[in-house]
């Protein structure tokens, strides 16, 4: 697989696309259709991208990549996780940002639900993570030696999430991939240190415009869950009023992932996107 995929053409600013967890490059077949009628669309696979790179950090390798593709300031869009890679290149690299897009991101900060403890709960998110890892580095070291099949489970929860079947497919046989459960693990295990860069780098740095699009549709929750969705709810409308030009919408209908796998969801997701840009220029 490449590192980049490039699509599209038209006058307006670039988009720069980043995945949520794994940072997959198929995720984004929708959106990526409804935006490439109107610019270039430059996705990044972090796991290909991340191989390819060596010691690099995303951002370092990211970068020359940007240049030499596409013509600067770009618009960054960045789901789920793939938000805080996007905040964080913003970030160090302002002058390559027109603006950002947010997809029902993940919290910028290192999770501590309200009302618990700070320093009890980040050992437990870190425990957590670190067995995370672990077991996706066992799974890693089966599907090198040949021994994982794409989940029919999984595949079947793609197909309901709206994906097309090709696209599903090939999303499911990515976890057979080293190199991505490789990548998977390493995003897993590095997600408190890259919130809290991103929070430092807030401290002193200025971001562009943001337009955070939250997903409005959850599954019944309570306790802990419940209080993780207002949480991320808070933080998503705290991001919208960091900078000049920054809006905060709501895609009512779609979930955390729908936002970007469902055809209907992508296309609203679009819509709004193109809105905000055109009032940018």
């Amino acid at each position: 697989m490449n590192s980049i995929r490039i699509k599209g053409g038209g006058d307006a600013a670039p988009f720069v696309l980043e995945a949520g967890i794994g940072g997959s490059d198929v995720a984004w077949h929708w959106l990526r259709a409804f935006l490439a009628p109107q610019a270039l669309v430059l996705s990044s696979d972090r796991a290909t991208l991340r191989r390819a790179a060596g010691g690099s950090t995303h951002d370092a390798a990211l970068k020359p990549l940007l240049w030499e593709h596409l013509r600067l300031p770009a618009v960054m869009i960045g789901h789920s996780l793939g938000a805080l890679y996007a905040l964080r290149y913003a970030l160090l690299h302002p002058r390559d940002v027109r603006a950002l897009v947010l997809l029902d991101p993940a919290p910028d900060d290192p999770i501590v639900y309200p009302g618990s403890p700070s320093r009890l709960w980040r050992a437990l998110f870190m425990v957590a993570t670190q067995a995370q890892a672990g077991l996706l580095q066992l799974r890693r070291l089966r599907a090198s030696l040949g021994l994982s099949a794409p989940s029919a489970v999984q595949l079947a929860q793609l197909r309901e999430a709206g994906l097309p079947e090709d696209i599903a497919a090939a999303l499911a046989h990515q976890f057979t991939e080293p190199d991505f459960l490789g990548n998977l693990a390493h995003e897993v295990r590095a997600t408190a240190a890259l919130q809290a860069e991103v929070q430092r780098l807030m401290r002193s740095a200025a971001l562009p415009p943001v337009l955070v699009i939250s997903a409005g549709r959850h599954a019944p929750a309570t306790g802990a869950i419940a209080r993780y969705y207002e949480m991320a709810a808070q933080r998503h409308l705290a991001l919208s009023r960091l900078s000049a030009g920054s809006e905060h919408r709501v895609l009512a209908q779609a979930d955390h992932n729908s936002i970007v796998a469902r055809r209907e969801h992508a296309q609203e997701a679009a819509r709004m996107i193109l809105d905000f840009c055109a009032r940018l220029s």
